[in-house]
């Protein structure tokens, strides 16, 4: 008999079920979208700025920046037409459309005109590039190198800094 009540007593009391709790992950951890073959294009009134495409382009989950992998730019606001950029991979923030691009990185301009840097940014407000590391510049027969390297959209206006040098007749100092 107390084996009877007991067995009554234990299916009709009441006690709590254990809930299972959703999972909880914050936005920064979700993964972004990632594009294959893709590009990004930046115009103003129908005429094309830049664009950049890459062998894969993932966006953030939170919008606000996006990463290239083996990118290749081509900025058409130039004088002498367009300048070509490739690299290993790059990152854009979306918000200001300024563009960190790293790894073997290497500039061509229509005229001829190449430099080479470990790293290039672009600041899309003052329209102006930055490089950095192993800065090499050619233009005709002069080869300039050093440290850093601001120019123009253009590639016309460039500043050398640190153990800067150029030398006249294309040999690489």
């Amino acid at each position: 008999m107390l084996f009877l009540v007991f067995g009554i007593w234990y299916f009709v009391r009441e006690e709590p079920l254990p809930v299972k709790q959703p999972e909880q992950s914050s936005p920064a951890s979700l993964p972004g979208i990632t594009f294959s073959g893709s590009s990004v294009v930046e115009q103003q009134d129908g005429k094309t700025l830049w664009d950049l495409t890459a062998d894969t382009i993932e966006m953030s989950s939170d919008s606000k920046t996006m990463r290239f992998v083996n990118p290749k730019g081509i900025y058409y606001e130039t004088k002498e037409g367009k300048i070509e950029i490739t690299g290993l991979r790059a990152t854009m923030d979306t918000k200001t459309r300024d563009i960190v691009m790293e790894g073997n990185v290497k500039a061509v301009n229509s005229a001829g005109a190449t430099f080479t840097a470990d790293t290039i940014k672009y600041f899309s407000k003052d329209k102006k590039f930055f490089g950095t590391g192993n800065v090499v510049v050619t233009k005709e027969d002069t080869v300039a190198t050093g440290d850093q390297i601001e120019s123009d959209n253009n590639m016309e206006k460039i500043i050398l800094k640190g153990k800067a040098r150029v030398v006249k007749g294309g040999q690489k100092p």
